[in-house]
């Protein structure tokens, strides 16, 4: 407590300006409007790994829209920050960008840098179902920059891979875990002849620990990803996460070279199920980016593992969309479509239902805080969404989403589980439309997000319904 106390102090009366390390999975049409640029090959690093590293698009800040330009500089010049929102309801399904995850919900958050540390207190006070107030700190972070390197400690928001709607491995949909981290803080290509040929790459890595409320207490997850690109037009990223540890389970060095080494697979010669060491996920996503004239164009794709065989993820979940950018007079807009199936074997005819983000040993599954550290819609559902991104010429940004979701579609178990799917406790299909609009002017931002759901008498309090939500942000 006191060295909070100290540290806030430091940043109360600090008189350092602040210098933004990184870019946080929270703004959509900035993404947007980077993903148009690197399709241009006017950005040559990869983008697919977020909190993005702000020398990623340094040079490139100049190819961006006006509206980005603005915000990225509120994003850097500023120092404070204020939030207030409310929702109808609170939200069950998150994709990139949408930052909502309860019914009410009022943010401050203060930042500091001197160029080798930068500290980020955000504290967030929203309102349970009982109406009483609940305190987070969610993206609370402390970094120092080591050269290359950023090390830091904190509870820091992560999106990997190229997905819209949703991300398989990580994304935004649960509230972000408590971790230690290292993360490359540019991506120049290596010198050395043996690795010049993936061209510019990021790595970054951290270890966190989940809650307490869980079948194993005190878990531990371990993440790894890095991106290269090879040539102008390709990224590829590759992810790995290994829930382990945690009250009663080993977490010896040994356990740890086990993990790192794929070395925990049950075999009757080798680990059985009970000292099995951790659950872990494993894959690959790729991005195809290329341009005609000035409208751009790019093919994704991703494939995560919940198994290994022969060194290499099997009986994976899928993901596969295609993005176009275009520009009308001097705004940019952008349209995608994505579907992802988050049954195991996704891509064959006969999918294997009810084990995805599912484990013999760690039971509660791959989810923090009742939510899905992975696909927003859990396992075994199946999506298809038709997304755009729109700028008007009066300030305005206007986002909506079409969706096609057929939901926890596992027949075999019993739907009234909730450690199967977290999401639904029943079977539904339901078309969904979600739109969200956006004003900016200078450092005011409002929203207003509304979702109508055509299957609303089927989906119960615990599940999707219609709703109507809005905020308003000020950054100084």
């Amino acid at each position: 407590m006191r060295t909070l106390v100290t540290s806030v102090l430091l940043v109360i009366y600090s008189s350092f300006a602040y210098s933004l390390n990184w870019i946080a999975p929270n703004d959509p049409w900035l993404r947007a409007d980077l993903e148009h640029l690197s399709s241009l090959h006017l950005i040559k690093q990869p983008i697919s790994t977020w909190p993005l590293p702000i020398s990623t698009i340094r040079k490139s800040t100049p190819n961006l829209s006006q509206s980005s330009q603005i915000k990225l500089r509120s994003m850097v010049q500023g120092k404070f920050t204020a939030e207030l929102s409310a929702i109808q309801s609170k939200p069950i399904f998150t994709d990139f960008g949408f930052r909502h995850r309860d019914k009410s919900n009022s943010e401050v958050s203060y930042s500091y840098s001197n160029g080798l540390l930068e500290i980020h207190l955000a504290n967030q006070f929203s309102t349970l179902n009982d109406s009483s107030p609940n305190v987070k700190h969610d993206n609370t972070y402390v970094n120092t920059n080591l050269k290359s390197w950023t090390l830091g400690v904190g509870a820091v928001d992560r999106w990997w891979g190229p997905g819209w709607d949703s991300g398989l491995i990580l994304s935004t949909n649960a509230r972000p875990i408590p971790s230690l981290y290292l993360a490359r803080n540019h991506s120049r290509p290596a010198n050395t002849r043996w690795l010049r040929w993936i061209g510019p790459w990021t790595l970054i890595t951290f270890m966190g620990q989940l809650e307490e409320e869980r079948a194993i207490p005190n878990a531990l997850l371990w993440g790894m990803r890095a991106t290269f690109k090879p040539s102008i037009a390709w990224e590829i990223g590759l992810s790995r996460t290994a829930m382990w540890a945690g009250d009663g389970r080993p977490k010896d060095f040994e356990t740890m070279t086990d993990i790192l080494t794929g070395n925990d697979n049950i075999d009757p010669t080798n680990t059985s199920k009970p000292n099995e060491p951790s659950n872990q996920l494993a894959g690959l996503d790729f991005k195809y980016s290329n341009h005609f004239r000035s409208n751009g164009y790019s093919i994704y794709g991703e494939l995560i593992g919940e198994d290994e065989v022969g060194g290499r993820p099997s009986r994976p979940l899928i993901l596969i969309g295609a993005s176009v950018y275009f520009s009308l007079g001097q705004r940019r807009h952008t349209i995608f479509t994505e579907y992802s199936d988050t049954a195991l074997n996704g891509h064959k005819s006969e999918q294997l239902f009810g084990i995805a983000y599912r484990h013999g040993l760690y039971t509660t599954g791959y989810l923090y805080k009742g939510r899905p550290l992975g696909s927003t819609y859990d396992n075994d559902s199946q999506i298809l969404a038709i997304g755009t991104l729109f700028e008007t010429s009066n300030h305005y940004k206007i986002r909506s989403t079409l969706r096609h979701l057929n939901l926890n579609r596992d027949t075999s178990v019993d739907t009234d589980d909730p450690t199967n799917n977290s999401i639904s406790s029943q079977k539904l299909t339901t078309q969904q439309i979600s739109v969200m609009l956006e004003k900016q002017r200078s450092s005011i931002s409002t929203n207003f997000f509304f979702l109508w759901n055509s299957n609303d008498s089927a989906a119960s309090d615990d599940n999707i319904r219609s709703l109507v939500g809005a905020s308003v942000s000020l950054q100084l």
